[in-house]
Parts: C-alpha cells; structure tokens; sequence
C-alpha cells in the first residue's frame, strides 16, 4: 500500500493528549491519528449519505395534498395494517 506523508501542526496540550492516548493503547502515535481520521472520514461518508437521503425525501415537498398528521401518525402511514 502507498501511503502519504502528512506533517501536522497541533498546540502543545492536544499533542500531548495524543502521546498519552497512544501510550495508553500501547501503540504508535500514528496509529492512534490514522484510527481517528478513518473514523472521522467514515461518519463524514455516512452524513452526507444522510443528507443525500434527506434532499431526494425533501423532493417534491409542497406539491400536492399531504396529510398534515405525519407526526402524530407516522407508524400508520410507514405500517399499513392489511385490510383483510
């Protein structure tokens, strides 16, 4: 795998919390980085999943009647009983 050499600048305090973190987990001081920007970049993927999600709902929103109960009855309409 190729990797990337990143220089990064931090205040004296966050970087000591970063050793001690490390420490910690008895492992290097890139490892604990490289496992937080994984984490970060994998929930940034996710919200803007989300938010791609929300803007195809959001589509179409004031067009036509709608029920103006969705709130109180949202299991209703996501749960339809059979008619049988």
């Amino acid at each position: 795998m190729t990797t990337v050499a990143l220089n990064l600048d931090l205040p004296p305090q966050e970087y000591q919390r970063l050793v001690e973190a490390a420490r910690a987990r008895q492992c290097p001081v890139a490892e604990v980085v490289q496992t937080a920007l994984s984490e970060w970049l994998a929930g940034e993927e996710r919200l803007q999943q989300a938010r791609a999600v929300m803007r195809e709902f959001g589509q179409g929103l004031g067009m036509g009647s709608l029920a103006n109960d969705v709130a109180r009855r949202h299991d209703d309409y996501l749960y339809p009983r059979s008619q049988a």
